[in-house]
């Protein structure tokens, strides 16, 4: 009878044992590794390394922890050479500064990652954010009068005045739908031409980019701008409602991730001790995603009244406001980037379509030979991708309340680069949005640890090629050691 055997029935019997019993044969792994590297005349260490390296190679994020731990350390040692302790890169103006200016780019990796992990690109999705943060202000501006009056040939202002559309500005969430429908029907025009072209989504969305920034152009001619003309919108409801929304998300987090959340509990239980970051980083990222989600429901309740009365809050402070009650530049935009973070990291890891995601990135024939439809696959995540555009747009506008005709221009390559670092590979079927969210920082560290250290700006996009190039050979290696 094995050893194995004769503990299954005490495991049954109580979890300590059971868990006491993965620890123990996880220990036992890595000696027996250990003993066998000596054997071949290696050394300790270097088992430790092998095994560590293998833990590591499970999870597509390890490469971008890597490179945002490395990047980091240097900027602390550099901005501490220069102006004493505590270092600049690590100073609340600084960290506010990187996080907030990468909330916008961050909101649009999100799609850009479920799309590349299926094996496609879109470089619209610079033309996207600005043609959608176009309609979102013309609709809060001018009402449905505005929109109309986009139709060409005159044909618009013919509708309005025969009509008599009203020229009143929309409400708030009006605007944002209208926002939203525009980002993901132009996500869905990319993905009908890819599916029914078949033509590579590179050219595809190569030429969308240019014909959406054309749209936009017609719109508002270079050297004018579309600007908020009305009066700043107030939202008032009651505290129960934001302590109720708390509630419900962090319930909803719990039940849509407690088999992943089991699942990575398991092997930081039965690892060898080595390579746990990945699992780890999971229930830390969850557990605080779960805290943040509670704390800044009071924050916001005491920022903005409640105590005695409703909640009032300017619409566009809820869009990308600076958050009063935290010191330094933080805006409401790292939010919602983070709460989209979350949901599509469920979405990808611990659903049916994220299984579908990586299988149409992977090897679309066998996922096809599963019964998966990559087509949809596909065309669903242009859809995202756009819609995610869309809010990144609307982001924007809550910040500075105009849209320029080339808003969000060079968006598209800066945002690929930053996924290719966070360990998303350029032919599908692998990565991860833990890691496009640290390549994201640290691409925007980068933007500001070159400033603090008297590098000129024009290096920023030099650096950020070589570690992308060094990024994409690491993840490489880092792959073929699964």
């Amino acid at each position: 009878m094995t050893r194995d055997s004769k503990l299954t029935p005490l495991m049954r019997r109580t979890g300590r044992i059971w868990f006491l019993h993965k620890f123990i044969r996880g220990r036992y792994a890595l000696a027996r590794e250990v003993s066998l590297t000596q054997r071949k005349g290696g050394s300790r260490l270097l088992a430790y390394w092998e095994h560590g390296r293998e833990s590591w190679s499970r999870f597509p994020e390890s490469g971008a922890v890597f490179g945002f731990v490395s990047v980091l350390l240097f900027f602390i040692v550099a901005t501490w050479a220069n102006t004493g302790w505590p270092p600049q890169i690590i100073d609340g103006r600084s960290i506010a500064s990187v996080v907030t200016n990468a909330a916008s780019q961050g909101i649009i990796a999100v799609g850009v990652t479920m799309l590349m992990i299926s094996g496609e690109f879109d470089l619209s999705v610079g033309s996207t954010l600005g043609l959608s943060a176009l309609m979102f202000i013309i609709a809060a501006s001018n009402g449905p009068a505005g929109l109309v009056e986009l139709i060409p040939f005159g044909i618009g202002d013919q509708l309005v005045d025969n009509l008599g559309i009203s020229r009143a500005g929309m409400s708030g969430l009006a605007s944002i739908a209208v926002a939203l429908l525009t980002g993901a029907t132009l996500g869905l025009v990319n993905g009908l031409l890819l599916v029914s072209t078949r033509i590579p989504s590179f050219i595809v969305t190569l030429g969308t980019l240019y014909i959406y920034r054309s749209i936009m152009l017609s719109i508002i001619p270079g050297g004018t701008i579309a600007r908020y003309t009305r009066e700043e919108m107030v939202w008032s409801f009651s505290p129960l409602v934001i302590i109720g929304l708390a509630v419900l998300v962090g319930v909803l987090l719990l039940i849509l991730l407690w088999p992943a959340l089991r699942r990575a509990y398991f092997r930081v239980q039965q690892d060898g001790g080595m390579g746990k970051i990945g699992p780890a980083l999971h229930l830390i990222i969850v557990a605080a995603a779960m805290a943040a989600v509670i704390v800044v429901g009071a924050l916001i309740i005491s920022a903005y009244g409640g105590k005695d009365g409703p909640v009032k809050a300017p619409f566009f402070d809820i869009i990308n406001g600076n958050l009063s009650f935290v010191k330094h530049n933080f805006r409401a935009a790292i939010i919602w980037w983070g709460v989209i973070a979350v949901i599509f990291t469920v979405v990808l890891t611990s659903t049916r379509y994220g299984n579908a995601v990586f299988a149409a990135g992977g090897n679309p024939e066998a996922a096809r030979a599963q019964g998966v439809n990559v087509r949809r696959v596909k065309v669903t995540n242009f859809v995202i991708s756009g819609t995610l555009a869309a809010v990144a747009g609307i982001t924007e506008v809550g910040r500075f309340k105009v849209v320029e005709p080339l808003r969000g221009t060079g968006y598209e390559l800066d945002v690929i680069a930053a996924t290719v670092i966070g360990g998303t590979l350029l032919t599908g079927g692998y990565g991860s949005i833990i890691g496009t969210v640290l390549g994201i920082l640290i691409a925007f560290m980068l933007k500001t640890g070159l400033v603090l250290i008297g590098v000129q700006a024009d290096w920023f996009r030099g650096v950020l090629g070589i570690i992308m190039i060094a990024a994409v050979v690491l993840n490489t290696n880092i792959r073929r050691q699964r």
